[in-house]
């Protein structure tokens, strides 16, 4: 189905490693937000490291002293054992948490991590640990806006042409692509939903599009809406195209087979074996 031989060329067309690249990408959502507690360190690290994944997907908000963090929601209640907004705690408050308090592998009969140094990570300690690595960054936070810090930090870096960059916000997501430059971008929410109207109503072709990477969901509101047509058409107005959040084998195979750009998933070490199994087969 696809090979391993493909690199991300020298001289890049788009100026995008994400554009240019020419196989199917490894995502891992949230660093793998099933194997382990999400948007931490170590679970990015053990992504990188044991599954080998091409692309590191996180969400980015900022406390209350200005520090861009990695974190989902937009308070701490869900993920540790603290409460309240991000933007409410300083960012040495919030080192006082522990990210790793509420996962639990197995329904809640156990929580391994507990006490085991997980925290909630800075944006600049993400991308200077893993500069090889591609980026998918969700910009969560709409006020006091942060996106052009973030993509100040990721030019900074040197990271530019590694990372795609958007926001489920379509407030946020058009403040982004004012700003983005070359940096490579994907829908809101609402963009999406258009966009999928467009290509129900055979508009697709003609449908503007903004953005250069599609991450779209498999289902939305219960209903499939990632179909190999829609996928090719994207791709046909030079768009790469990610899906999510794909952690059974089997479907991860099905949407391989639709030709998708790259699968996101919260289960790693699943999508790394599928992928494993897909080339065998070939």
């Amino acid at each position: 189905m696809f090979k391993n031989t493909f690199h991300i060329k020298r001289q890049m067309a788009s100026g995008s490693a994400i554009l240019d690249i020419q196989r199917p990408l490894h995502i891992s959502h949230r660093g793998g937000a099933l194997n382990g507690p999400e948007n931490t360190m170590p679970t990015f690290q053990r992504a990188v490291e044991d599954f080998k994944t091409d692309m590191l997907e996180f969400d980015v908000r900022s406390t209350s002293d200005g520090v861009i963090v990695v974190h989902h929601d937009s308070n701490v209640d869900r993920t540790s054992n603290g409460n309240g907004p991000i933007q409410s705690l300083s960012f040495k408050e919030l080192g006082q948490l522990d990210a790793g308090f509420s996962f639990s592998p197995d329904g809640g009969n156990s929580y391994p991590y507990r006490g085991q140094g997980y925290k909630v990570p800075k944006l600049a300690e993400v991308l200077h640990s893993f500069p090889d690595k591609l980026f998918h960054i969700d910009v969560k936070q709409n006020e006091p806006s942060i996106e052009e810090e973030v993509m100040k930090m990721i030019r900074d870096a040197g990271l530019a042409e590694r990372t795609c960059i958007g926001s489920a916000s379509g407030v946020v997501g058009r403040r982004i692509r004012r700003v983005a430059d070359r940096l490579a971008t994907f829908p809101s929410e609402t963009g999406l939903r258009r966009l999928y109207i467009s290509f129900r109503l055979k508009l697709l072709r003609w449908y503007p599009l903004a953005d250069n990477v599609i991450s779209i969901p498999q289902f939305d509101r219960g209903k499939e809406i990632l179909t190999e047509s829609f996928v090719r058409q994207l791709q046909s107005r030079g768009r790469k195209v990610f899906t999510f959040i794909v952690d059974d084998p089997e479907e991860q195979k099905r949407v391989f087979e639709m030709g998708v750009d790259g699968v996101m998933t919260d289960r790693p070490d699943v999508l790394r074996e599928t992928m494993k199994e897909i080339q065998t087969d070939e």
